[in-house]
């Protein structure tokens, strides 16, 4: 709980300093500088408490069209485009590593005991893996950023049609949350939902 807010407030309070331009290489830079600061900031608590803490992250921001998306961790991002679901990201996490070389589906990943084994997070002191990407965002686009507290428990294609039939993101988020939690609520679920004009 506390290396999630701190993370948030670290990487807002860093870019708020930093960004003086729109432009997209130097967003892109100071994107990822703050995410490498909020982890230094989170590995540093946790040797304070002499315990390993750690959490995900995923930031975006839109600059002319354009979507900037940061990730580490499982936390994943969305876009829904005419209908369709499309995923942003790609886990950090050692059941994503076997999707990828076919010993598992991505439906089998969502539900292995080990699906929570990620191999990059912010609290780590080596190797931080932080995935910057930028999209091509479309008038009426809906982008999605989310904890594993909603993918964890419900199917892809349960997610899309809700998304898909709620007009407003606040209703669109209520009722995420809301299946998340009647579909078994086991872990924490953080839902954001934006749309592009």
């Amino acid at each position: 709980e506390w290396a999630s807010a701190e993370a948030c407030r670290s990487i807002t309070d860093f870019m708020m300093q930093k960004v003086k331009t729109s432009e997209l290489e130097p967003l892109r830079t100071h994107l990822e500088q703050a995410i490498v600061q909020a982890n230094g900031d989170i590995v540093a608590e946790g040797k304070k408490r002499g315990a390993a803490i750690g959490t995900t992250v995923v930031a975006a921001m839109v600059s002319f069209r354009k979507l900037l998306m940061a990730h580490v961790g499982d936390s994943r991002a969305y876009l829904l485009r005419d209908g369709k679901l499309i995923s942003l990201t790609k886990d950090h996490s050692l059941v994503a590593l076997w999707v990828e070389r076919g010993k598992l589906s991505r439906e089998e990943a969502r539900v292995h005991p080990k699906s929570n084994v990620l191999h990059s997070h912010l609290g780590q002191e080596d190797d931080l893996e932080v995935d910057l990407n930028v999209f091509d965002l479309k008038p009426r686009d809906r982008v999605m950023i989310c904890s594993d507290g909603l993918w964890g428990e419900l199917p892809e294609e349960e997610i899309g049609q809700i998304i898909c039939r709620f007009p407003k993101p606040k209703d669109c988020v209520q009722q995420l949350v809301r299946a998340a939690y009647i579909a078994g609520g086991s872990d924490n679920t953080t839902v954001m939902v934006f749309d592009i004009p």
